[in-house]
């Protein structure tokens, strides 16, 4: 599976978990899986926990992790300083472009918000 392929697996509504990334057609969030995983639980305990997940969905959240980092990397560092773990913007930085609402079209539309909100 390519890594656009899992990519897809992964998806942010608003109106979904807060638009945090999900496993897309479930209400689990990417970061939990990710915790779970860095906890030491393997993915096959993950998938005993999670019946109705894939290993794709696991390798998934894996994918957007990286991206996220690979996407901090690039230039986008300014936007993890200063905030707090539990802030949305932590789990919006992805990839793509295509202008549907993807993972960084979300992620500039709430960096826009965050940015405004804190200058007040």
């Amino acid at each position: 599976m390519t890594k656009k392929e899992l990519l897809s697996r992964i998806s942010i509504d608003p109106g979904i978990c807060f638009g945090k990334p999900c496993i897309r057609g479930h209400r689990i969030w990417v970061s939990l899986i990710l915790d779970f995983l860095t906890s030491g639980m393997t993915i096959k305990e993950v998938l005993e926990e999670y019946p109705g997940l894939e290993e794709a969905d696991i390798l998934a959240c894996i994918a957007y992790g990286a991206e996220m980092t690979r996407e901090c990397y690039k230039g986008r560092k300014e936007c993890l300083r200063g905030l707090p773990h539990e802030d949305p913007a932590m789990g919006l930085i992805g990839i793509g472009n295509s202008k549907k609402g993807d993972i960084s079209t979300n992620h500039d539309s709430y960096l826009a918000n965050y940015k405004s909100r804190r200058k007040r």
